[in-house]
């Protein structure tokens, strides 16, 4: 493990990323805050994203060689244990970080010692660099850890965390993808965890489609953290029970989701809710406000299976208090109503 001598390693694992890799690198030799190194280590590219990197002559970078392709996570933790900095911030080879990134993550970290990780939000972009969504997190430190026993609530690619507090741990070289959700989930435990309310992060999101194998990957990983998490907080979950807190978890939405899935996660919900009123583990309100926010996100789903007589019942459910969540549950009950109308008029 090397000393720290400068406050921030900037970490990127690069591999084939020719097409975007001088917009990220661009973005992070224009931070407002000068005073870092930028670790570079290509994962054995067959593409020109060595040369590209090698155009650069700032002298706070540092450019690594695989000699062969590696894999994301275990190029990561080489990257921790050469990183000469007290903070750690990645950074991927496609996204763009704003200018004031850096400094006001850093000044976060300095201002709040008990805190190990700080991230921020991040406008999503597509393969033009064009605007095309935006994720905007919880942005205290209860919060999260309640968000977090369901899915990820940081970008890896905008985050910064005290590299003291990860080694040598570092990333868990069991899980190919989702490795950043375990990184959280172990970090949570080291510390006080935030984002900062500010969109200091493009990151750029391509158009392929998930591999099934991967795909597969992640649920698997996401389980196993889910799990350990209710495991170390006293609740060892069925295998219905793991499956409904799987379901509430996923962001995607190739996933069906009926009524009685609906009904079935409000009642583990419930669960939940009462086994927390018995540790004493959160407050009631952010609980049952994360609670609340997981259950209503099941109606978003593009691939539910809802009418208006299977989902106009759950108005009345306690979860569906407020305008919002009512109009909500209303609009995606009754979003295929009109389509045999609609499928008539083109025709």
């Amino acid at each position: 493990m090397s000393e720290a001598t400068t406050p921030i390693t900037v970490l990127m694992s690069v591999y084939n990323g020719e097409k975007f890799l001088q917009a990220a690198i661009d973005s992070i030799l224009a931070q407002t805050f000068s005073d870092f190194e930028f670790l570079i280590i290509d994962d054995g590219s067959t593409d020109n994203s060595v040369s590209i990197i090698q155009t650069y002559q700032d002298h706070r970078i540092r450019l690594v060689l695989n000699d062969v392709n590696k894999g994301l996570t275990p190029t990561l933790n080489i990257g921790l244990g050469l990183a000469k900095g007290r903070y750690i911030a990645r950074m991927d080879a496609d996204d763009i970080a704003h200018p004031s990134r850096l400094q006001r993550q850093y000044e976060y970290l300095q201002s709040h010692p008990k805190t190990v990780l700080v991230g921020t939000n991040s406008d999503i972009i597509n393969l033009d660099g064009k605007v095309t969504g935006h994720w905007s997190f919880p942005q205290k430190d209860e919060e999260l850890r309640v968000w977090l026993l369901f899915r990820s609530v940081f970008v890896h690619s905008a985050a910064m965390f005290k590299k003291e507090v990860i080694l040598p741990d570092g990333y868990d070289t069991s899980f190919a993808t989702a490795q950043d959700y375990g990184l959280w989930v172990n970090l949570a435990k080291k510390g006080k965890i935030a984002n900062l309310p500010q969109t200091l992060l493009q990151y750029r999101k391509h158009g392929n489609a998930i591999s099934t194998r991967s795909l597969h990957n992640q649920l698997d990983v996401t389980r196993t953290l889910q799990m350990r998490q209710l495991a170390d907080w006293g609740i060892v979950p069925n295998e219905q029970e793991q499956e409904l807190q799987l379901i509430l978890g996923l962001t995607m939405s190739g996933f069906w989701v009926n009524a009685q899935v609906i009904q079935d996660a409000y009642r583990w919900l419930e669960q939940l809710i009462i086994h927390n009123e018995k540790m004493g583990t959160f407050s009631r309100e952010v609980f049952e406000g994360v609670a609340r926010n997981v259950w209503l996100g099941l109606f978003n789903r593009k691939q539910s299976i809802l009418t208006p007589r299977s989902g106009w019942p759950f108005l009345f459910h306690p979860f569906a208090s407020g305008l919002y969540a009512k109009w909500m549950i209303l609009l995606h009950s009754t979003k295929g109503i009109f389509q045999p109308f609609i499928k008539q008029k083109n025709q």
